[in-house]
């Protein structure tokens, strides 16, 4: 699909989600919003993944460069980061080892079940 169409679809994606933000009685991010309405839209089959397949790839491949506006942004607050290292270092590690324990977790338990539905349906296969 020609790359503008697919910029089209995420132009309009992100357009209507900056919409529902203004209609929100609560404060939420309109770029996190547009990712759950492309998730949906995916999952609804209203987008096709080959229709957005080569702009997704460009934005993976680029997104270290994407990063560098937000990263130069910080640098306008580096006196409020130094002046609180310690917290923010202390939660970066604490929040760090968090995720790892999670995720670790939440990887056995599938492994587990994926284990017991497989025989359970070797069961029912045998049986």
């Amino acid at each position: 699909m020609n790359i503008l169409w697919q910029v089209g679809i995420l132009f309009v994606v992100c357009l209507a989600a900056q919409w529902l933000v203004t209609l929100l009685p609560f404060a939420f991010p309109a770029s996190v919003l547009a990712m759950i309405l492309v998730f949906l839209l995916l999952l609804a089959g209203v987008i096709k993944v080959r229709q957005i397949k080569e702009l997704s790839n460009w934005f993976a491949q680029n997104m270290a460069f994407l990063f560098v506006p937000a990263c130069a942004g910080v640098l306008n607050y580096f006196d409020l980061i130094a002046a609180n290292l310690f917290p923010i270092l202390f939660i970066s590690v604490v929040t760090t080892f968090l995720v790892f324990g999670a995720t670790g977790w939440t990887v056995k338990g599938l492994m587990r079940l994926q284990a017991r539905l497989r025989k359970e349906k070797e069961g029912q296969e045998n049986g």
